[in-house]
Parts: structure tokens; sequence; C-alpha cells
């Protein structure tokens, strides 16, 4: 009798039905969760992060994430980490007295001013593209709307630069480092977004984007001065031609702050043998030389006259290590661990005088890294958390915990009386 007393209590937490349903166990219910009107249930909710960004100002970082609790619209977050102490869990960015509503926000800084791009969707899920001055107290400054647009974000020199399209052309916007328009530039026609294989990040001089032709046998880039000068007119500046029967695939460049990138590429043939290379382009001069230091294409950011590539290890798709290059491509030290990979998006960024990552998805983080690449202090920002009193699977009955510990206290009464 105790124990038919006892299966009940462990059985009335929230499980999951033949159809993926999740609900409370009720008796007679042949397995199957009952409707909403009977009692059932749709199971936790919670408050989920992803898309984030960071960027260093002084001796701080700032960080913003798309905040989202299940069954509601997405919201921006921030919060700021300060050296040496604990992380303040994020807040939302207020549009006017309300959370803002959007996601996937990007981050340029210049100087200690900061601007974010976010993007928001529409009942048809169209995407728009905003754009606002995040100011040091986690408000909004001047907002701007650019349309139903691609657009990527970056600092190039003293301005901030989105890169956008608009039919078949990219775009360039600049904005003043206090993020007001400045200009906008058609770049190149004939481009679609979806043509982009890699993109420049923050850089001193210029911006650079790589992109193939149709059979994938040809890779170009094209590039625009900090000043706003287009440098590479239409069909931009060949860098490399695959060998016979090869064809492109991985591609990734870096500007540097003399104007020159460094452009590391993968080919491969019909047995997906692979080979990697990487060209140095200087001007209209490019400079071809083989590269055996990577097993891979790697994320490359570049910090002064310093560049990190960071790739997975060999040995385990879940770690990264790190090597710093100097601007031509050599390797100067490395490789060296630089910490584990959480996730597939996990991205380095400029940090001072050496670098980090961030780990923009569930559970958001940073990682410090040395001037050679080597893992630092590692920062839980953010992490999904389950909202109380949110209805669904635990609103319909007693919680699975309080039900486990109602059973294991029967157990124990059971035991003692036994005794």
């Amino acid at each position: 009798m105790r124990l038919a007393l006892i299966t009940p209590l462990v059985l009335a937490g929230c499980f999951t039905d033949p159809t993926g349903e999740t609900c409370v166990w009720v008796p007679g219910g042949d397995g199957h969760c009952p409707g909403d009107s009977e009692g059932g249930g749709s199971g936790p909710q919670f408050h989920r992060y992803y898309g984030a960004a960071a960027r260093g100002v002084g001796d701080q970082i700032r960080v913003v994430m798309t905040g989202r609790d299940d069954s509601a619209d997405p919201i921006v977050e921030t919060t700021t980490l300060y050296a040496g102490e604990q992380p303040v869990p994020p807040s939302p960015i207020l549009d006017g007295t309300k959370p803002l509503v959007g996601e996937f926000p990007q981050l340029s800084v210049v100087g200690d001013q900061a601007f974010m791009v976010w993007q928001t969707r529409d009942q048809s899920t169209a995407t728009y593209q905003h754009g606002a001055p995040l100011l040091a107290d986690g408000s909004l400054g001047t907002r701007h709307d650019f349309g139903g647009v691609n657009a990527t974000l970056r600092r190039v020199g003293n301005r901030h630069f989105i890169r956008s399209s608009r039919s078949n052309e990219i775009l360039g916007t600049w904005l003043r480092a206090d993020g007001e328009l400045d200009a906008t530039t058609d770049l190149w026609a004939e481009l679609q977004p979806t043509d982009i294989q890699a993109e420049t990040g923050d850089a001193d001089a210029l911006y650079a984007m790589a992109f193939y032709n149709e059979a994938r046998t040809e890779l170009r880039i094209g590039r625009v001065a900090a000043d706003g000068t287009v440098l590479d007119g239409l069909g931009g500046l060949l860098v490399a031609t695959a060998p016979p029967s090869f064809a492109f695939d991985d591609v990734a460049l870096v500007a540097t702050a003399s104007a020159e990138l460094l452009v590391i590429y993968g080919v491969h043939d019909r047995d997906y043998h692979r080979d990697f290379h990487a060209v140095r382009v200087a001007g209209t001069t490019v400079t071809d030389r083989l590269t055996t230091d990577f097993d891979g294409i790697p994320m490359l950011v570049v910090n002064g006259d310093r560049i990190l590539a960071l790739s997975r290890m060999p040995t385990s798709q879940e770690h990264f290590e790190a090597r710093v290059l100097d601007t031509s491509g050599t390797v100067l030290s490395g490789p060296v661990y630089a910490g584990k990979r959480p996730n597939g998006n996990t991205h380095p960024i400029a940090l001072g005088d050496a670098f980090a990552l961030v780990a923009p998805i569930e559970h958001i983080s940073i990682t410090t890294l040395a001037a050679n690449g080597a893992a630092g202090i590692h920062t839980i920002v953010a992490s999904n958390y389950e909202l109380e009193n949110a209805g669904g699977c635990n609103a319909a009955g007693t919680s699975s915990p309080w039900l486990l510990l109602l059973a294991l206290g029967a157990i124990t009464r059971s035991r003692a009386r036994a005794r």
C-alpha cells in the first residue's frame, strides 16, 4: 500500500507524451497530455539569451544581447563588465518607458562612444534594421531606421560603418562617433549579401569583403577606405584563382592598420581534398604564399600590429587554439590553448592590448585572452533561466522538484516505520 502511494508522487511531475507535448502527469490520461482546458500545459517557460555582442570601452566591456521569454517578443538587454568585479545581471534597454523590442544586436565603439544596430520582424517575418547610440547609462540616443536591409556593423577608422544591401546593390552607411549620420555610399552593383563570403571586422584603415564567381574558381575582394573612397570597382580585385579541378570554399580576411589585407582561404577538389593558402594584398599587389599552419580556416581579428588566428584544436573540436601572426601572416607564436568552444558562434574580439572570446548563445560568456592568445578569465554574463509562475506544466499541478522531495520524504518515513 505504501508503494502505491509513492508511485503517483514520483510520476506526477512533467512528462512528454508521444506527440511531443509536455504536461503534468495525471491518472487516467493513457499516457497523453490533456488539453489546456482540461488542466494540461505546455511545459516550463524560460527566459532565453542569444545573439550577444561585446566590445571594450576603456577598462570596461559593454555587452548587448537578445533576451526572450518563451511565447513573448524578444527584447534587447545590456550589461557592463568591470575588471575585478562580479558581473551585474543584464537589464532591458528602454525604448521610452518600455523594453526595446528587437534581437541580434551589434556593437561598434569609436573612442568611448558606442553605436548599436538591431533588427525587428513583422508578422510576415520580414526583418527591419534599426540603430542608435548606446549611451553610458544603457539608454539609447537618437534612433535611425534603415529599412528592410541586411546589415552588418563595425568600426572603420574613426567612424561607425554599416554594410547593407538594396536589391542587387551593396551599400555603405557612415556614422560619426556620436551616432549622427555622415554619408551613404553605393559600393558595388550586381552583388547581394549571399554573395559575400567573408568581411573584415573593426579596422583602422579600410573595410573589405570577399566573394567568388558563380563557378567558385575566382576569389575577389572589394575594399572601401576609411574616408569612404571605393578602392575596387565593379567586379572587385582578383586575388586568387583556384587550381584546375579545384574550387574555393571557406575564406577569412582581416585588414591591418597599414591598409593591407591578409586573406586565408581553402580550396578543394572533387574528392574534397583540401589545401589552405594565404595571400597578402597591398594596393593592387597580391603576394601569394602557401601556409601549412592551419588545418582549416581560422577566425581572424586584428589588434594593432598583431593578428589573432583562432581555430579549433585538431585533437578536440570543443576547444580552441590560438596563434598570433604579424601583418604579413607569419606566425609569431602559438599554438596555445585558448579556451572551450561553448557553441558554434563563439568568436574573438580585440580587447585593450589583447583579445577576448565571446560566446553569444544560452550561456553568454566572455573569456579574456592574453596577448599571445592564451585563455584567461572566463566570466558568465547571463544564462537561460526558468520563469516563476509562468503557467504551462508547473501551473497544472505541483512541480517535479517538489514532488520528488515529497516522494523522498514518503520513502524515508516508510523506512523509519519499518524499523
